[in-house]
């Protein structure tokens, strides 16, 4: 009989051939059981006609039967009721009342289950005078009840199509997006359903188990259905340095993992509204602290900081890339005034041309948000247009044959990502680095996942789509993590109201990764949202945060679906280091664990190698000049 090592699934979900998504189940049994179901998106049943004797296949010949791809294919005639999968007007296989109670036409056995998908079982069995012929069986056997829950689940899987919809109406989103979105869902939850995956890890202090979200977990190899190569320069891994972490947080650039990181976004410089000029926002941190062995006694002017510091760390790891990321969201505000002023924009970009000769920088990143209308989305464009022609001059006049980065942090909200003009952006990017988090927060009625990548209002599935359906290459694609969770109180779960924040780990309602989950809470993982949370019943607080298993689910959906790498937001709050001389207390306090960026980079793939740049002969600094000898 089957074992579960016996079932291997194959998925093909092709974008561009949009009349049918195919799924062949393949499985061994004794000698010879081969079954192939064919699921085709958006199909309306008819159930007189699925249960009628011309809407079965016809026997396989031997020819099929003794293939080598043990494959046979289904015969099955196509219904007049069976619209193609882009169909204007398909009528999807579930319905919906106006009471929101999802009607499923789902037989209640699984021999009419198997009837109504037409699953047929060949298997040559002797007669009585020794003659072969072909039996179609219609029973399936108990070992095989995890085929039917798996048919059950498809129609399940289909009632989410019309909330899809709906989202595509409120949002305004394309129909390949809405389309994308709802398939990469769907395998995902397919591919749970027939129980592949192994066990989940154990979870400190407990994993909860509940019917409805614990059911099961998948393996790192089922977090998508699309498998795309990428280049072959690897995967980035991309975190935010903030300047403002060697004080409370204890984070000086000695504690940056570099064995983990390909690019290191140092944050954040700020902008003269008056004048557009680039400036550094903590001149004493990234260019003036000493840090142990820097000497106090060298002539000449010499530049110190985190950005010394930096420069050491890219001596030694030469594919370690660091790029100076101006705005946030402090000062981004200071980019309206800058963006629809060309002279301004001039400015803007000399003055950042001189912070990266000056400071050792291999790149810019703009972290602008967010444009507010159309005039300011265009001068976004020119800034960008004009920054790439900058960097490239300035390779020239260096003589380097080298590419100066470029990137921007990109919003994963609808509101206001629909108001970039994408593919005239994208001509001058690098790379784009989804802000895939911050989905939910005290802001929002009802407590909720803040980095989920399928279902909600918002997800991390939805925004890639987006992007990817404006021109974005998926290899330029960098997706957000956040190394923090955020806190509701008052709160009954996810999608439950709430009423207040925790007191959070450096300010209200958020807590640094490191510090979670905190004592007394327990863990859930939602395999379907591909999201994580804890919870104290006894001062009813959730934090949605991503756990390692979501670490690893994400490191999975990257590099499956083909995408360029990750992105963390902020490095000082990943685990994995120790904070001499940080303060303790609640949500300060260390937690077991280990380090999310490694984590992520360990499943989604290698790292990119390609060498940094070390030769910066144009800067004010002498030990600059020099290469920090």
């Amino acid at each position: 009989m089957m074992e579960v090592d016996d079932a291997y699934m194959d998925v093909d979900c092709s974008y561009g051939d949009m009349d049918a998504v195919s799924i062949d189940v393949v499985m061994h049994v004794d000698t010879l059981l081969v079954a192939e179901i064919n699921v085709k998106n958006h199909l309306a049943f008819d159930k007189a006609d699925a249960r009628s004797k011309s809407s079965r296949p016809s026997t396989p010949s031997d020819d099929q039967i003794n293939d080598s791809n043990l494959k046979v294919p289904s015969k099955r005639r196509k219904s007049t009721h069976e619209p193609s999968i882009g169909h204007a007007s398909a009528t999807p296989l579930s319905t919906m009342d106006l009471d929101g109670k999802q009607r499923l036409p789902v037989p209640r056995t699984p021999t009419k289950l198997a009837r109504y998908w037409n699953v047929t079982t060949p298997r040559k069995t002797p007669r009585k005078n020794g003659a072969m012929y072909d039996l179609r069986e219609r029973e399936i056997s108990a070992r095989k009840v995890r085929d039917a829950q798996f048919m059950q689940e498809m129609f399940t899987i289909a009632a989410k199509e019309q909330r899809e919809r709906n989202m595509a109406k409120a949002t305004n989103l394309s129909p390949f997006v809405v389309l994308a979105t709802f398939q990469s869902e769907r395998w995902y939850l397919a591919k749970t359903s027939l129980g592949l995956a192994p066990d989940a890890a154990e979870q400190s202090p407990a994993v909860v188990s509940d019917d409805k979200v614990q059911e099961s977990v998948p393996s790192s190899s089922q977090a998508t259905a699309n498998n795309t190569d990428m280049s072959n320069r690897g995967k980035c891994s991309v975190g935010y340095f903030v300047n403002w972490g060697i004080y409370g947080r204890k984070f000086p650039p000695s504690l940056i993992p570099t064995q983990d990181l390909t690019h290191i976004l140092y944050s954040f410089a700020n902008i003269k509204t008056d004048t557009g000029e680039v400036i550094l926002s903590d001149t004493w941190a990234d260019q003036e602290i000493h840090y142990p062995g820097d000497s106090w006694n060298d002539e000449g002017k010499n530049l110190y900081g985190n950005f010394k510091a930096i420069y050491k760390l890219k001596k030694e790891n030469r594919h370690l890339k660091v790029l100076l990321s101006i705005g946030g969201w402090s000062y981004s505000a200071s980019f309206h005034p800058v963006v629809v002023n060309p002279a301004l924009r001039s400015k803007f970009v000399a003055s950042a041309i001189r912070l990266l000769e000056d400071n050792g920088l291999d790149g810019l990143d703009l972290d602008y948000e967010f444009p507010q209308n159309d005039e300011q989305a265009r001068g976004y464009v020119e800034l960008l247009r004009e920054l790439r022609r900058a960097l490239d001059s300035h390779a020239q006049r260096k003589g380097a044959n080298y590419r100066f980065l470029l990137t921007i942090a990109a919003p994963c909200g609808p509101d206001n990502y629909q108001k970039l003009h994408v593919r005239e952006m994208d001509q001058q990017l690098d790379h784009w680095n989804m802000m895939a988090y911050d989905f939910s927060g005290s802001w929002d009625p009802v407590a909720n996942h803040q980095a989920n990548i399928f279902g909600g209002p918002t997800s991390v599935s939805q925004c890639i789509n987006w992007y990817i359906s404006q021109g974005v290459a998926r290899d330029k694609i960098i997706m957000g993590v956040p190394l923090y969770g955020r806190s509701f109180m008052n709160t009954d779960g996810p999608g439950k109201p709430f009423q207040g924040i925790g007191p959070g780990s450096w300010e209200q309602g958020v807590y640094d990764y490191r510090a979670l989950p905190l004592p007394g809470h327990y863990m859930f993982n939602d395999p379907h949202a591909v999201a994580s949370w804890s919870y104290d019943y006894a001062q009813k607080e959730m934090v949605s945060f991503d756990s390692e298993e979501v670490g690893r689910w994400k490191g999975e959906y990257i590099r499956n679906e083909g995408l360029g790498g990750s992105m963390f937001w902020e490095l000082s709050g990943d685990k994995g280091s120790p904070r001499e001389g940080m303060e303790g207390g609640h949500g300060k306090e260390a937690q077991p664990g280990r380090s999310l960026v490694a984590v992520v980079k360990e499943t989604m793939g290698g790292l990119d190698r390609s060498p940094n740049w070390l030769s910066y002969e144009g800067s004010q600094y002498e030990n600059m000049r020099q290469g920090m000898p």
